[in-house]
């Protein structure tokens, strides 16, 4: 009998706490703490040291000015999840974000096949994945390195590609890019060209 109110004491005590560990602005309504992709667009961008540009088809551009931008169409939504440690949730303050737990659903096939003949080795119509790095929440990988990696969520709506190699058999570049999810959805996408000068 001692300990269910010991018990129902502290229980109390937490309630009666939280206002006081809680003393931060209020958080403001989030859509939901999680990522369901919908859609998939992508464009040519030119980096420069104040701001990108997305780059019109066959316009001229430095080799180490370019990348692709990935815009993720998405919804956000929220799971109901009950917390049975009180205690914890006082002090767990940071207000929740949208998107922060990123898809549900992971990428199951990313691939990038290139549209002219690129070098010895990616002839037009194979595929140039290898040549290619992938970039989320400032996180910057190979993109053969992240397809192998365990976690493969979507994380932010927007991400983008690096070319790490220059063609040598052609001056022009396009790509055709396939990305699937493991929950059926395929999404391609054909870049416009640019050319390399």
């Amino acid at each position: 009998m001692r300990i269910v109110r010991i018990s129902g004491f502290l229980a109390l005590l937490a309630l009666l706490s939280c206002d006081t560990f809680n003393s931060g602005p209020p958080c403001t309504a989030i859509q939901g703490q999680y990522i369901r992709v919908l859609g998939l667009d992508i464009s040519n961008q030119q980096m420069s040291p104040c701001c990108d540009e997305p780059i019109p088809p066959f316009s001229k551009i430095h080799f180490k000015e370019y990348r692709m931008q990935l815009n993720f169409q998405i919804q956000y939504y929220s799971e109901l999840k009950t917390n049975s440690m009180l205690w914890n949730s006082c002090y767990a303050y940071d207000c929740p974000q949208n998107g922060e737990n990123g898809s549900k659903e992971t990428i199951s096939e990313f691939d990038i096949v290139s549209l002219y003949d690129f070098d010895e080795n990616h002839k037009k119509g194979e595929s140039v994945r290898d040549l290619f790095d992938y970039e989320e929440n400032k996180t910057r990988i190979s993109l053969n390195t992240y397809m192998k990696s365990n976690s493969r969520h979507i994380r932010r709506a927007t991400n983008y590609l690096y070319l790490m190699q220059e063609p040598t058999q052609s001056d022009t570049v396009a790509f055709k890019i396939t990305l699937s999810l493991d929950n059926g959805n395929k999404f391609t996408e054909i870049t416009s060209p640019v050319i390399f000068n």
